[in-house]
């Protein structure tokens, strides 16, 4: 049985990751307010967030004996610390990506258009004007993948 005490430990506020934190550092933050029995944790190496109430008997020692909190044992991840928060914000970056790249491949198919009706290139201006249309497309996917 490994002791709690040496643990560090991930805290789940406003949908971001903080930590790691040592139990002695959560006291404090827990005895400041700055977390309650309703912030999330995640002991390092562990896949589940849980409660801030299973650390209770850990963030108030005087009240109640030192002991493990009351949850079956859960498996080591394997790469990596603490899980992620939310899938939203992978989705969101995914968004953000698709945008910037819808605008950069719109932006630079522009000179191209103007250049091509000047030179009289047709397939110039028929190239950069696809190259236009798939950047709008790229663009309006990751507007309305948010």
């Amino acid at each position: 049985m490994k002791s709690m005490l040496r643990m560090s430990y991930s805290i789940l506020q406003n949908d971001e990751t903080k930590g790691p934190f040592t139990i002695g550092q959560l006291r404090s933050m827990w005895s400041s307010g700055a977390i309650t029995l309703n912030t999330l944790y995640c002991e390092a190496g562990y896949e589940r967030w849980l409660p801030m109430s299973e650390l209770l008997p850990l963030l108030e020692p005087s009240s109640s004996p030192l002991r493990e909190p009351s949850q079956p044992p859960l498996q080591p991840l394997p790469r990596q610390a603490f899980p992620e928060p939310s899938a939203k914000k992978k989705a969101r970056s995914a968004a953000r990506l698709l945008e910037g790249i819808g605008t950069l491949t719109i932006v630079l198919s522009i000179p191209g258009c103007f250049a091509g009706s000047s030179f009289d290139a047709p397939a110039l201006t028929g190239l950069s004007a696809c190259a236009f249309v798939l950047g709008l497309t790229i663009f309006i996917i990751g507007r309305f993948r948010e």
